[in-house]
């Protein structure tokens, strides 16, 4: 049978991952931590990712669930119940190779043809699925229009044969699509934000005065003058401006 193969087995369902240790040591493969090959579910794909080897996912089945999957990372991606594929899966991945099934390969080579900056936009909306964003939150994640969005969902819908968004977002999480890390600041996250402070009245005399009056006097053509009548001088200075009555010789009554 050649090299003993090692392998590590994670899943979140411990009589899953239990079952497939038991299946896969009587095919001969060694299953240890640590092993030199990970076979992950979906759910656990990130964690095992991380660890730096190969990863054989337990898919569904469905080449377009297989297809997000290997866009994720995963060197082969083998439905659970198929034993000897995945025991193929797994020797292959040892040897640096990967072993899909034609129509994982035909949709991944019709991937891999879109310009790169595509394939990463249709990643990320897929997790924006996921993650149950609306139209508008999906345009602002991605920075597109939102008509842009919904031409890109319409492709998606078609790619997973599914007919709505909830139906899609069930599909890729099926198949191990984590969902987007949204920040704080997307619309509409914030429904009860304090309102802005109101700007403080302007005071009679202050400089917001003097500009609403310029702005008045813009508006209408009159002067300031007609809408605030000016202070009263001081009294001292109104005695000096009244008329001084003079006698006929031309001397002034005191």
């Amino acid at each position: 049978m050649g090299t003993t193969v090692s392998v590590e087995v994670m899943a979140v369902n411990e009589v899953m991952r239990l079952g497939l240790v038991r299946l896969l040591r009587r095919q001969g493969l060694r299953v240890v931590q640590g092993a030199g090959v990970v076979v992950a579910d979906p759910p656990s794909l990130g964690e095992a990712l991380k660890k730096g080897r190969p990863v054989v996912a337990l898919g569904t089945g469905d080449p377009r669930s297989d297809l997000f999957l290997l866009r994720q990372g995963a060197t082969a991606v083998v439905a659970p119940d198929d034993l000897q594929l995945l025991v193929r899966a797994a020797r292959a991945a040892s040897l640096g190779l990967s072993l899909l099934r034609p129509e994982a390969v035909a949709l991944l080579r019709a991937v891999e043809g879109q310009p790169p900056r595509s394939q990463e936009r249709q990643l990320q909306l897929a997790r924006l699925v996921v993650a149950g964003c609306s139209v508008a939150e999906m345009a602002a994640a991605l920075g597109v229009s939102r008509s842009t969005v919904k031409l890109e969902l319409r492709r998606l819908y078609r790619d997973l044969g599914a007919s709505r968004r909830s139906e899609a977002a069930s599909r890729l999480a099926a198949a191990g699509v984590t969902p987007a890390a949204l920040s704080d600041k997307r619309p509409g996250s914030d429904r009860h934000a304090a309102s802005p402070a109101p700007r403080p009245e302007p005071s009679a005399g202050g400089v917001g005065a003097g500009v609403m009056a310029t702005a008045t006097q813009r508006r209408t053509g009159r002067g300031a003058a007609r809408r605030a009548p000016a202070a009263p001088p001081p009294p001292g200075r109104m005695a000096a401006q009244e008329p001084v009555e003079r006698s006929p010789q031309g001397g002034s009554h005191g």
